[in-house]
C-alpha cells in the first residue's frame, strides 16, 4: 500500500498541509510572545483578530513591524478601545 501512487499523493498532501498549519501557528505564537512583552496582554478583540490571520506572509510582516508599534490595535489596524494606549503620550 505504501508504494501506491494514490497513497503517496494523499500522504504528501497531508504532510504539506500540516507543515503549513504548523508554520502559521508558530508565527502566531512568536507574535503573541513578543507582543505581550512589548504591548501587554492583547484584548479579546485583538486575540480574535490574531487567531483569524491565516496568511503567513502577513504574520511575518506583523512580527517585523512589532518593534515600532505603539499598540496591538495600531499594529493590526483595529479601532482603539476607549481610552489611550499605555505607550501613547497624552495630548496637550
Amino acid at each position: 500500500m505504501m508504494e501506491s501512487v494514490t497513497y503517496r499523493a494523499i500522504f504528501e498532501e497531508g504532510f504539506a498541509k500540516g507543515w503549513a498549519e504548523g508554520r502559521l501557528e508558530e508565527a502566531r505564537t512568536i507574535l503573541l510572545l513578543l507582543g505581550r512583552d512589548q504591548l501587554g496582554e492583547p484584548s479579546a478583540d485583538v486575540q480574535t483578530a490574531l487567531n483569524d490571520l491565516n496568511d503567513l506572509d502577513r504574520l511575518e510582516k506583523l512580527i517585523m513591524r512589532l518593534k515600532p508599534a505603539a499598540s496591538w490595535q495600531k499594529l493590526l489596524g483595529l479601532p482603539h478601545p476607549q481610552g489611550r494606549s499605555p505607550r501613547e503620550e497624552p495630548s496637550t
